[in-house]
């Protein structure tokens, strides 16, 4: 971030999914994978007792004819089960649309408070301020807006570092953001984490009922990703 990519076409602030519904997808992704495992159990306790009352129903019957006749029977229940899963799957796809888009501007801490603070005279008044000012009063301005979590003074900063040169910045954008953080971008980024958990564990838990194989891969990179994020 020390070169302060910021996009030159910020979008309108009601053109943001809010923090609100960034939370209220996540509780929708868990209720969705909640269902999954509902019904991934459902076909485990069904397929298990049409095993066991096949097995007492065909003792005579050829092993071949048994194979056959039980294959078919769990083959169409797994594909009732498919099918609720690839709906739940669909449902998932508009949250999942929310939270993408979202990200490209929540998810950035110097984005978010860009976004934020547009068309507050607050910042505009501490730019003027400080556009022309000297290291020692950009760095007093720095710590001031960290004590006092004064996102306007943090984006008029910004806005001051990126008119210069990395070499001539008095202050690290990246450790003033670290320092003081957008509330929103940190809403959003738990409400990120939340919302990733259980999508991954639902694709996890859909890809393992298809493809154990697959599943087990997955199942791997997900456990990776977990620990990258902690």
């Amino acid at each position: 971030m020390s070169d302060l990519n910021i996009p030159v076409e910020l979008p309108e602030k009601d053109a943001i999914p809010s923090i609100s519904q960034l939370k209220a997808d996540a509780a929708t992704i868990t209720n969705l994978l909640s269902q999954a495992e509902a019904h991934i159990a459902a076909f485990n306790s069904a397929r298990d007792k049409i095993a066991h009352d096949f097995a007492n129903a065909y003792k005579t019957a050829s092993q071949r004819a048994r194979d056959e006749v039980l294959g078919g029977k769990i083959t169409e229940l797994k594909q009732g089960t498919r099918k609720a899963l690839d709906d739940l799957l669909k449902q998932a796809g508009a949250p999942k649309a929310r939270r993408d888009t979202a990200s490209v501007y929540l998810g950035k801490p110097e984005i978010t408070v860009n976004v934020a603070t547009l068309g507050d005279p607050k910042r505009s008044t501490y730019f003027d301020n400080l556009r022309n000012a000297g290291h020692a009063s950009i760095r007093a301005a720095a710590i001031f807006a960290v004590a006092n979590g004064d996102q306007p003074l943090v984006a008029a900063i910004l806005d001051v570092l990126a008119d210069k040169m990395p070499s001539d910045r008095p202050v690290s954008a990246n450790d003033l953001l670290s320092k003081v953080p957008h509330p929103d971008y940190v809403a959003a980024k738990e409400a990120f984490r939340a919302f990733d958990r259980d999508f991954q564990r639902f694709l996890l838990a859909r890809s393992t009922f298809l493809s154990p194989t697959a599943g087990a891969l997955r199942r791997v990179k997900l456990g990776l990703d977990e620990a990258d994020a902690k």
